[in-house]
């Protein structure tokens, strides 16, 4: 077993649980991504005044900071558990595979 099998069938699967594992309504996600992104769009402009309402540019400025920290400290927490542990990690473990198509997959 090489690690280009491994990875092939790695991909099989994880394309299985990604049409198994879709998001409400069978969405893909980068539909919530624009749904998420046009809210807060809206609700900056609704703080800049921009529906005829009072200008308030401090507290507009204020919902996309705190927002882009949220989505960076969520991008910076989540990105060492998808590096470096797999769904499929206890698996691989038992599996009597080679270290090096193991060091490969990795």
């Amino acid at each position: 077993m090489t690690f280009r099998r491994l990875l092939w069938w790695g991909d099989l699967e994880a394309g299985r649980r990604r049409d198994a594992r879709r998001g409400i309504l069978g969405w893909p996600k980068w539909v919530y991504v624009a749904l998420a992104s046009a809210l807060l769009f809206a609700e900056a402009g609704r703080r800049l005044g921009a529906f005829g309402g009072d200008a308030d540019s401090g507290a507009a400025s204020e919902v996309v900071l705190v927002v882009l920290a949220l989505t960076g400290a969520i991008a910076a927490l989540g990105a060492p558990f998808r590096m470096y542990w797999r769904h499929d990690a206890a698996l691989l473990a038992r599996l009597p595979l080679p270290g090096r198509a193991l060091f490969g997959l990795a």
